[in-house]
């Protein structure tokens, strides 16, 4: 008997290496599935970066990606018919459905999420929805079947001020789950791929990027690139944020705008907001619309102009604060709040906030600010996820049903070569961060701004004075206090005078050139003194004073 004994344990150990061997190779097949990015850069506002879906294995379109609930929008062949002159929506490709796909039913499609940030007319439209089958990625056995897409086959952006301008692109759901539809149930894109083994979880990681500076776009379904997610993390089973505030900040050098360092209370500038704002994000959504008093807060200290038509702010480019500002770094920055009652911040360089509009918007490329005042419907679109990492996890209850959504401070544009990718886990830990410092990715594509670019500078001949006299918002003006001003010229020519004899004194023992203070940042990193330190202000060197506003003096 106890041969069998012996033969049936190892039977056993036989099934249980086996099981492990199965798993470790199940775990070992499952990966993060990239997209394919298209080369173009589609929309007469960004640019902004699009990737390519194939539809029935022969016709291939350009959307933009971030849609966060079903279905995927696509700008069919018939929206080009009923259009007079260039159809603008070719260029990213038209779907035809009779190449492919089957008609779920025919009835006007929900495009809430869609329109995010803007209106679509006429408002009685009626999409077709259909079925396809769908490949995004050049990963093998990644196709999926029957997709539930929204046909747009009419239908003009309306602008506030009149007038409309067609649509150039349409919008992918990155949104988990099955959808129950009259003629069959639509699996979504990230679920079939965690259903069928391919990805570790129901989720995506997303970071858009910027074509203008970098880094390239970054998308991965079950997964995303560590190396965009920096500092705190903030989750929410909520489909919106609740954002505390918004500020503008000098990162480093030295002040662009009429302020040292810091702005805050833009948010509810003017306006009774309460302590949160609700928000959607979406990359569906061109702009960052909120309401009008915080659009009107932020504008007050940019030398741009609210377009009317438009319903957007033009930067004032013949400004010289215009180039500091955009060029400096210097950052608007959101404050918002996590289900912890943490707060995360996510800034937005104002080099990314300087896109521009073109043809048919404008007839010839325009920069904008991308700040959309709104009456209800707030929403962070793509010129906010230009630097912010934004995931969700659809099959994570551990916040609630809803899943657990991600949102960070994403990378610039200074990081090495190589994605970092990893598994969106679950159990609200599915992304940390990388160890990278933020403003250290955006070294070598911002300029911190010298001295002598401040705002608030002046460098007057010898005999002259500074001009204190106050300015308006935007005017360019250098505002001081006058009393300040003419403290600090005293104190200036007093010490000048005692200095110059000290130098008639000590004249062989003056400091070398390459003693002088390094300006790093918003300090100055003094180089090591000799053993008698001293200084030297002549006749023929300009006197250097700053000035700020009285409400900053001591």
């Amino acid at each position: 008997m106890a041969p069998c004994v012996i033969k049936s344990t190892l039977l056993k150990d036989e099934r249980q290496w086996f099981g492990t061997l199965i798993l470790q190779q199940l775990v070992l097949s499952q990966a993060p599935v990239p997209v394919q990015w298209s080369n173009q850069s589609i929309g007469p506002d960004g640019p902004w970066p699009v990737f390519e879906m194939t539809m029935g294995g022969v016709q291939t379109v350009a959307l933009y990606p971030g849609g966060r609930i079903q279905p995927s929008y696509i700008i069919s062949k018939a929206y080009c018919e009923d259009i007079t002159g260039k159809c603008y929506a070719s260029t990213a490709g038209l779907y035809d459905p009779a190449q492919g796909g089957s008609n779920i039913f025919n009835a006007s499609t929900n495009d809430e999420y869609f329109t995010w940030g803007f209106d679509i007319v006429p408002q009685s439209h009626q999409w077709n929805s259909w079925f396809d089958n769908v490949t995004f990625s050049q990963e093998p056995d990644t196709s999926i079947s029957n997709l539930w897409l929204a046909l747009i086959d009419e239908g003009q952006v309306k602008l506030p001020g009149g007038g409309d301008y067609p649509l150039f692109a349409g919008c992918a759901s990155l949104g988990g789950g099955e959808y129950p539809l009259p003629n069959g149930t639509s699996i979504s894109i990230p679920t079939q791929l965690y259903t069928r083994g391919k990805t570790a979880s129901d989720s995506f990681g997303m970071h858009l990027g910027s074509r203008t500076t970098g880094p390239e776009p970054s998308l991965y379904f079950g997964g995303y690139d560590q190396k965009r997610v920096l500092g705190p993390i903030l989750t929410t089973p909520n489909a919106t944020l609740s954002l505390k505030d918004i500020s503008i900040n000098v990162v480093a050098g030295y002040s662009p705008f009429r302020f040292t360092s810091t702005k805050t209370g833009l948010l509810a500038a003017g306006s009774a907001i309460g302590d949160t704002l609700e928000v959607g994000i979406d990359g569906c959504a061109p702009y960052i619309s909120l309401p009008q008093s915080t659009c009107d807060a932020i504008a007050e200290w940019l030398p741009v102009k609210y377009n009317n038509l438009m319903g957007l702010y033009t930067w004032e480019t013949d400004s010289p604060q215009y180039l500091n500002i955009v060029k400096s770094a210097s950052v608007l920055s959101f404050t918002f709040l996590s289900s912890n009652d943490h707060e995360v911040t996510v800034s937005v360089p104002f080099m990314h906030l300087n896109l521009t509009l073109d043809i048919p918007l404008v007839s010839s490329p325009t920069p904008y600010f991308p700040c959309n005042p709104h009456n209800g419907g707030y929403v962070l679109g793509r010129a906010f996820l230009q630097d912010a990492f934004l995931g969700q996890n659809w099959n994570d209850s551990y916040l609630g049903s809803q899943g657990v959504l991600y949102m960070a401070q994403a990378s610039g544009p200074n990081i090495s070569t190589g994605p970092d990718v990893r598994n969106l886990e679950g159990y609200g830990l599915g992304v940390s961060s990388s160890s990278s410092n933020w403003s250290s990715t955006w070294d070598g594509y911002w300029t911190p701004l010298p001295i002598e670019q401040a705002y608030n500078y002046t460098a007057p001949s010898a005999g002259t004075s500074a001009d204190t006299s106050a300015g308006t918002p935007g005017s360019g003006k250098i505002i001081g206090g006058s009393i300040g001003g003419v403290a600090a010229g005293l104190i200036v020519i007093v010490t000048g005078i005692i200095l110059l004899r000290k130098r008639r004194k000590d004249a062989a023992e003056l400091p070398t050139a390459g003693e002088a203070g390094i300006i790093d940042g918003d300090k100055t990193t003094p180089k090591p003194a000799p053993s008698t330190p001293q200084h030297d202000i002549t006749n023929d060197h300009p006197i250097f004073e700053l000035e700020y506003p009285e409400s900053e003096l001591p």
